[in-house]
């Protein structure tokens, strides 16, 4: 991919595990290099197999799970070398940046405590030159000295990823392995981390592998990337190359997937299926089954990667025949939009909120309290059936709204008034549906349990049952059975909808419901929203920080700053042309433009 001899190199690189006494493989056969002071991006769906080859290059493997083949490091087999010798690789040669900096933080344990572990022993042992160290380090990421003395939890999500790259780069390592680090940040705050890793690996001379399922993300801030599906490498290419003229199917569908922040799409594309078990596709072209252009031999042989351009390898045998396809599909999405029709006349207000007051204080054991001011004279109102849309960065006072709507915060003053003379029936659909379903409850009993806090005053409808709920979300009524740590993420977010609305309500709020999917499991997500609002005439509070999901989801967007309303109006009119500096700055960080 890059004519520099490479920092690292992967040939023949499987991943295999042992389950039930047999070896089952979740990645094999993965070809890649990376040059001194390149970044080069992994993007792909869940269950690709990404962070499993990202933790084998540092031997970081779960029990039972073995890599084979050959990684060098300037030479240097990694594969099969002694944890002893690992452990001076880690830090020193390959530091690890992980997706939640809360696992790499201790919470009980001031950033400058952190910061200091993670420098060298001989730096680490000197009082004085570690807290001068520190200092350095925090200014280098961004961070005032004054950052050292503080906790975790004090700290915005920007501020911690900010204060894990610090100490992922401790002991300066040629090489930092990043999975997911932009995830679960706002525009600014992820344009700002991706701003500074490609300041720090220019002037570190530092390499970068980025795992990521954002390919904007991929695209602005790498050189080169890879796109892994069921353990298997399908296609590289520089970056710009496979944004503009993918050569497999596959990159296309990821393609086609996003969700674009310029245009409103009638219907949002996506990839039907999911993705398989990298070994019962080892023999096969793992894509074949959700291929629109698979013919037999796709399904008979595993295709290998070969070149097709400059240092751009596909593993699709049939590109020959349907490049100008995929050429052609690519441009039909990106020329595709169009302005959405408004509704006719004015609903009537379902929630009017005047004048939110809240803030937040917090009593220590030791030394003076702190005071936060989540809601400064927030107002706004919801009208029957429309989505409205809430946008800004962490700690803007999103969340702090949607649980006063739900009765788990009370505010300090203000006022919530409802149209219809009586509290809507509201739900909550929230960002990672793991963590909102029980694990020991099958889906099923879950769905039932809802069911039965039906709201009373809907006597005129059904009570469904729930195969009928399950189908309504586009799952099979066999899923009743089966329990939320079997379920794909997608699957799950699917069966929090389902529960939401078994109580028919009529508002829904949505709080990043979205952030933490792949692109095209995403796509599916907001269609299915999309379908419900049509076919139940719910309204919806959509909280989310990604600008292009806005655009689909909303008609009207009330942007937030430090607790204040700062511009609202349609949804198209305030990101085509905002007028707030704030807004400006929310439009211009989204990775791509998108």
């Amino acid at each position: 991919m890059t004519p520099h001899p490479p920092l690292l190199s992967a040939t023949g690189l499987t991943i295999t595990a042992d389950v039930g006494g047999r070896p089952r493989r979740l990645a094999g056969e993965l070809d890649f290099t990376i040059a001194r002071g390149a970044a080069l991006g992994v993007v792909g769906e869940s269950g690709s197999g990404k962070s499993m080859t990202l933790r084998s290059l540092v031997g970081l493997l779960p029990s039972g799970v073995r890599a084979d083949g050959e990684v060098r490091l300037d030479g240097l087999q990694l594969i099969g070398l002694p944890e002893r010798r690992l452990r001076t690789v880690r830090g020193e040669r390959i530091s690890l940046l992980l997706q939640d900096p809360f696992t790499m933080l201790n919470p009980l344990q001031r950033v400058g405590v952190t910061l200091r572990e993670s420098l060298a022993p001989e730096i680490r042992s000197d009082r004085a030159a570690s807290r001068e160290e520190t200092t350095r380090r925090l200014a280098e990421v961004g961070l005032d000295p004054t950052v050292a003395d503080d906790y975790p939890f004090q700290l915005s999500g920007g501020m911690r990823q900010r204060v894990a790259i610090a100490a992922a780069l401790g002991r300066d390592p040629d090489l930092l392995l990043a999975d997911e680090p932009t995830t679960a940040l706002d525009p600014s705050s992820q344009a700002d981390v991706l701003n500074l890793l490609g300041r720090l690996r220019e002037s570190r001379g530092m390499s970068l592998i980025l795992v990521t399922h954002d390919l904007d993300v991929a695209f602005g801030a790498c050189d080169d990337v890879v796109v892994m599906y069921a353990g298997a490498v399908l296609e590289s290419a520089p970056a710009g190359t496979l944004a503009t003229r993918p050569r497999h199917p596959y990159t296309l569908g990821l393609l086609r997937s996003r969700v674009p922040r310029d245009r409103y799409l009638a219907e949002l594309t996506s990839i039907p299926g999911s993705v398989p078990a990298a070994d019962a596709v080892r023999h096969t072209c793992p894509f074949s089954d959700r291929c629109s252009w698979h013919a037999g031999p796709c399904r008979e042989t595993r295709p290998t990667l070969s070149p097709v351009g400059a240092g751009h390898l596909t593993a699709c045998t049939r590109v020959a025949d349907i490049g100008a396809e995929l050429d052609a599909m690519l441009a039909d999405r990106d020329d595709a939009g169009e302005t959405r029709a408004e509704d006719a006349g004015r609903p009537d207000d379902l929630v009017v909120v005047g004048e939110l007051r809240k803030t937040f204080r917090s009593r220590p054991l030791v030394g003076p309290g702190r005071s936060t001011t989540a809601l400064d004279g927030v107002s706004f109102r919801i009208r029957e059936g429309e989505s409205l849309g809430l946008l800004g960065e962490s700690g803007s006072g999103k969340s702090t709204i949607a649980r006063i709507l739900l009765g788990l915060e009370t505010a300090d003053s203000g006022e919530i008034r409802f149209g219809r003379g009586h509290r809507p029936a509201v739900q909550v659909v929230f960002q990672d549906p793991y963590s909102s379903l029980n694990p020991s409850l099958t889906v099923g009993a879950c769905l039932r349990e809802a069911i039965r806090h039906r709201v009373p005053h809907r006597r005129d409808r059904p009570v469904p049952a729930e195969a009928d709920l399950l189908a309504l979300v586009g799952l099979p009524a066999g899923y009743a059975s089966r329990r939320p740590p079997a379920l794909s993420g997608g699957e799950r977010q699917r069966v929090a909808i389902a529960r939401a609305i078994a109580t028919d309500p009529d508002l829904l709020i949505c709080d990043e419901p979205v952030a933490a999917l792949d692109v095209s499991v995403q796509a599916q997500i907001l269609e299915l929203f999309r379908d419900l609002r049509r076919e139940r005439k719910i309204a919806m509070l959509f909280i989310t920080h990604d600008l292009a999901v806005a655009r689909q989801m909303t008609e009207r967007v009330v942007v937030l700053h430090r607790g204040q309303v700062v511009e609202s109006g349609e949804t198209a009119g305030v990101l085509t042309e905002p007028e707030h500096w704030y807004t400006k700055r929310l439009v211009t960080s989204t990775p791509g433009g998108r």
